[in-house]
């Protein structure tokens, strides 16, 4: 009953791959003293999945400093 309510576009197989690729693409991970220039290349490259997990984790890095700050002065 649920597949007759939502619609589910199907597309060829040459624009699905180019779709996933704006999600997920392969880059080789930046070393921590990659410079600026370095980490815009690799944004650009990069797909959005991966960009939002790289977000997430620098939030949780970020917290968990703030916490520290906070709980030991």
């Amino acid at each position: 009953m649920l597949k007759n309510m939502i619609k589910i576009s199907t597309f060829a197989d040459n624009i699905q791959e180019k779709i996933a690729g704006y999600y997920y693409n392969n880059a080789n991970p930046l070393g921590i003293d990659a410079t600026l220039p370095e980490q815009l290349k690799r944004n650009a490259e990069i797909g959005i999945f991966q960009l939002n997990t790289e977000v997430l984790s620098l939030q949780e890095i970020l917290a968990n400093l703030v916490k520290n700050i906070i709980l030991n002065g």
